[in-house]
């Protein structure tokens, strides 16, 4: 939930309402919302990784597979919080 609207449910309502008229469907807000929060966290974690790594000295293989892993757990978080949200606003009003 974004900070500056979390207590007021007018600023609430106004970003419903403008989920509400979009003309995309669910599942397009959904990915686009996902991406969102996904690509800045991947982005970041994949560096942290990449440095830990390089600094630990591991494999190639398992820094790959770690990166793999890593990538699909945020993906799958992200997409949980922000369906989430969405569902939440859905009973909200």
């Amino acid at each position: 939930m974004p900070s500056d609207i979390s207590k007021d449910k007018d600023l609430w309502k106004a970003r419903y309402w403008l989920l509400k008229v979009m003309p995309f469907s669910g599942k397009e807000i959904l990915v686009v919302q996902t991406m969102m929060c996904f690509l800045p966290a991947v982005g970041i974690s994949l560096l942290g990784l990449m440095a830990y790594s390089v600094a630990v000295g591991l494999n190639v293989v398992i820094m790959l597979a770690s990166m793999a892993v890593m990538t699909l757990i945020l993906l799958g978080v992200a997409m949980l919080y922000i369906s989430t949200e969405l569902l939440s606003l859905n009973e909200f009003f």
